[in-house]
């Protein structure tokens, strides 16, 4: 599969719908599109749009991962003409939108049950989930032809309706001759971003004597990752588990190692799975974690609100809006700013891009501009300014557009850097 290389240069956007404002509807999102492309967005990506299951519903309004219907819209988000508008004006302001598709389960109400139940997974001859706390869903047997033929269809419909590709929910434990089946009947051009499930997860899995696909395969078939293989030793640090970003390195090392040439991660530090970065960290520090996060080798990742600072994550089974309010201008503008940089022509290939370890609370990268000249990327991670081994010489700070003058082969770490070589 050809690498698209211009998905490193570019931002996605995560928007919960029926959270994203009060009336929670595509209109709404419609609304803000002018705010989201001064942003810098280039991809906004939708969780699940479909009706939700009654039957074992979670909550009052059901999380939109136990779907009743894939060829439908739910009620509450709006009508498929209003869907096809939003679709039209996110095209007309060059940048693009994805949808999520959830295969591996569905609620226990979805319209194939009385059609097809041969399509789903039994155990000890009762429909059933391989994820036991999954109470409101039961699995498809995804790895029957004809189950991969139907949602292949799926994926079909939404794309002759405009959508430009898809996340795909827990992609790790979907079989890979599945998304192969897909890209071969829908060529290389839809975006896939694959929802790489956690290590000890897939583990979990395939001990249970389910089929999982390893992080290493997933560039055979898909644009992106998540980083869920390395998220739990950059999580464990940010919540002071522990005082080193050591085990961060290690983890970036064997991922560097199992991983094929131009691999693509997207940075979802935040997403509706994960506590907000905010409430995590605060002041320089998540100015350091942000821009690290926007920056780092492959496609930014932004869930909405983020931008915003906000603390609260909405709840997945209620009604729960973000708030979108400008607490931080600064920081707001700090974001756009790490955006477009994000834009520039450096970014397109990473060449020859390396993570170097040079400090217990600092994270730090390398990777050649287009001239050929070095670049490196220093964040500090704990907000104590400290010094830093680096090579003396002129450099631009491309994030303050300063010029720096490193002598005695140190600069000080303390606000986050991107500075190339001007020597």
């Amino acid at each position: 599969m050809d690498i698209k290389y211009d998905l490193n240069q570019k931002t996605i956007y995560q928007i919960f719908v029926r959270n994203y404002s009060k009336q929670g509807r595509f209109i709404t999102v419609e609304n803000d599109l002018d705010r989201i492309k001064d942003l810098g967005i280039d991809i906004i990506y939708l969780t699940p749009i479909h009706p939700i299951g009654v039957k074992a519903r979670k909550g009052s309004w059901g999380s939109p991962y136990a779907i009743k219907d894939y060829f439908s819209i739910s009620d509450d988000l709006g009508t498929l003409d209003e869907f096809k508008s939003l679709i039209k004006k996110t095209h007309e302001m060059g940048m693009q939108i994805i949808i999520d598709m959830v295969f591996n389960h569905t609620s226990p109400d979805n319209v194939i049950l009385t059609k097809h139940p041969e399509y789903y997974y039994y155990k000890n001859g009762h429909l059933g989930n391989r994820c036991g706390d999954w109470s409101d869903v039961i699995d498809l047997d995804t790895s029957k032809i004809e189950v991969q033929d139907y949602l292949i269809s799926v994926l079909k419909y939404w794309l002759d309706i405009g959508v430009d590709g898809f996340r795909f929910d827990v992609a790790s434990i979907i079989p890979l001759s599945f998304f192969k089946r897909a890209r071969e009947k829908l060529g290389e051009k839809p975006i896939f971003l694959a929802e790489s499930v956690h290590p000890d997860f897939l583990k979990w899995n395939k001990s249970l004597g389910f089929e999982g696909v390893e992080e290493y395969q997933l560039p055979e078939v898909f644009d992106m990752s998540y980083c869920y293989n390395t998220f739990d030793q950059i999580n464990d640090y940010l919540l002071k588990k522990v005082n080193t970003l050591k085990p961060y390195y290690e983890a970036l090392s064997k991922q560097e190692e199992i991983m094929p040439k131009n691999y693509n991660k997207s940075t979802s530090l935040d997403n509706h799975d994960q506590d907000r970065l905010a409430s995590k960290v605060d002041g320089i520090v998540l100015n350091n974690v942000t821009a690290y996060m926007i920056l780092n080798k492959g496609t930014a990742f932004i869930y909405a609100g983020q931008e915003y600072k906000d603390k609260h994550k909405p709840e997945l089974f209620e009604k729960d809006p973000i708030k979108k309010e400008l607490i931080d201008k600064d920081f707001y503008d700090f974001v756009k700013k790490l955006i477009h940089i994000k834009k520039g022509d450096a970014f397109l290939k990473y060449q020859n891009f390396e993570y170097l370890e040079k400090d217990d609370n600092t994270m730090m990268f390398k990777f050649d501009d287009v001239d050929g000249k070095p670049v490196y990327g220093i964040f500090n991670f704990n907000g104590i300014k400290r010094n830093i081994e680096l090579d003396n010489g002129r450099y631009l700070d491309l994030i303050s557009n300063k010029e720096i003058e490193v002598l005695n082969n140190k600069i000080e770490s303390y606000q986050p850097l991107l500075i190339k070589s001007l020597d």
